[in-house]
């Protein structure tokens, strides 16, 4: 009599499939090594050499166990996706809370001399205008200046304001290109392209933003000392008697 049935290949019970891991572990840790960028590629690319061959024998001998071969597919991929979300990390290390607050920076900067400028301008309108009138030192004029300086600090805070949710805005942005990069990352595990993804869409992320000027804060308060100097402007400023006047009575005339 024959022999009993050739039994099929066991990975497993061969230990060829726990050879294989630590084998994969050494080498899954240089790659993390080299992706945190705490060895270069040369010194990676020496130490995986130095493994050895074995690790790819090992696996395509795994091959003809489709358990075991199914896991270390599965571990294989684990190990790319872990690749690829170090990869997307460094790539968006920049936006950090630094990063946004220099941003909201960046945002008062652009408008806060703008509002200076244009409340030091309307300051100087109304001052001319009340001095004009002769009303400059008196509870007219204190009203005038205390619109004014509130109007300033509604729009200052305003301005800081807009900028909080600016950079608010962008991170938010920014948290929603990382998710989707994970979920493309865990779905392709594909560390190379998915690096390669990231510093795409982290580069676009930091262009400058473009900003609209400033529109015309004080343009309400300074309307009533426009209105005034116009309707001076326009004002009769003598009136004489014409000695050309016919008929009964005489006429005026308006210069």
């Amino acid at each position: 009599m024959c022999g009993g049935a050739k039994q099929p290949y066991d990975a497993y019970k061969k230990g060829d499939f726990a050879n294989w891991k630590t084998q994969f572990d050494q080498k899954a840790a240089i790659q993390t090594a080299l992706a945190n960028g705490t060895i270069d590629k040369a010194t990676a690319d020496a130490q995986i050499a130095a493994l050895g061959g074995g690790l790819d024998k090992l696996g395509n001998k795994i091959k003809s166990d489709a358990s075991a071969n199914m896991e270390m597919r599965e571990v294989s991929r684990q190990n790319d996706v872990g690749l690829g979300k170090i990869g997307i990390d460094k790539a968006f290390t920049k936006f950090g809370d630094s990063y946004y607050n220099g941003y909201k920076s960046d945002y008062n900067n652009y408008y806060d001399p703008q509002l200076d400028r244009q409340y030091k301008e309307a300051v100087g309108k109304t001052t001319a205008a009340l001095a004009d009138r002769g009303v400059l030192d008196s509870s007219i004029g204190a009203n005038n200046f205390g619109d004014l300086a509130r109007q300033n600090a509604e729009a200052k805070t305003n301005i800081a304001n807009e900028g909080l949710d600016a950079a608010n805005k962008l991170r938010g942005t920014v948290e929603n290109a990382k998710s989707s990069l994970y979920s493309l990352n865990e779905a392709s595990a594909d560390p190379q392209a998915i690096n390669a993804q990231a510093i795409g869409q982290a580069t676009s992320l930091v262009a400058p933003p473009q900003y609209s000027p400033l529109g015309q804060v004080f343009a309400n308060a300074l309307q009533s000392v426009s209105a005034y100097q116009q309707a001076k402007n326009n004002a009769p400023t003598a009136q004489y008697k014409t000695p050309y006047a016919s008929g009964a009575g005489s006429s005026t005339v308006i210069r």
